[in-house]
């Protein structure tokens, strides 16, 4: 369903799919949105790409309710600036590789991908990163639970602050963020 005129998806939109389909693509379309409930029955999906679909500045948790199964999702050239903390909920057991990239992501909380055993690949190159003390998070979480990420970080550059501008991120030190720790300690 590549590149043609869908700009909503509705509860009903995929009726009928839902016990084989495994690999939906709806990248190109204008999609404004999606219904919640879309994918309430859709437990055979394991890739989805909504990349280059203008879904707009936020992932909200509903959106992609019922894709417990899924191991991949392309969410990149899409404008999110925020993914809410319970987006991905329901999805820590499978979901293996995920890609933001060349969004407006600037921060992310630590609650978005603190339960996924299994992620092994994120994509998230030319966001605009600030990398200061809520990113710190993800610089700990990556090297003690994701060590061998480095390709995924190939092309993640920081966008500030002025003392890192430019920076990749792999290359960074924690105390590049110039945190303390109580901003560290962030609960979810």
């Amino acid at each position: 369903l590549e590149r043609n005129k869908i700009n909503k998806l509705r509860k009903k939109s995929l009726k009928g799919t839902e016990k084989f389909l495994q690999v939906l693509k709806l990248s190109g379309n204008p999609l404004k949105s999606i219904e919640n409930g879309t994918f309430a029955k859709h437990e055979s999906i394991k890739q989805l790409y909504l990349d280059d679909t203008n879904l707009g500045e936020n992932i909200q948790k509903a959106s992609l309710h019922g894709l417990e199964k899924i191991r991949q999702i392309d969410l990149s050239l899409n404008k999110i600036s925020l993914i809410e903390n319970e987006a991905f909920r329901g999805l820590e057991i499978t979901f293996q590789s995920i890609d933001i990239s060349s969004n407006q992501i600037s921060t992310m909380s630590k609650c978005i991908f603190e339960r996924f055993p299994h992620l092994n690949g994120m994509r998230l190159g030319n966001n605009p990163l600030q990398c200061d003390c809520r990113l710190v998070w993800l610089y700990n979480w990556l090297k003690l639970h994701h060590p061998d990420f480095s390709r995924s970080m190939l092309d993640w550059v920081c966008a500030g602050p002025a003392h890192i501008k430019q920076k990749p991120f792999r290359l960074l030190q924690l105390n590049d963020f110039g945190c303390t720790n109580r901003t560290e300690n962030e609960t979810c």
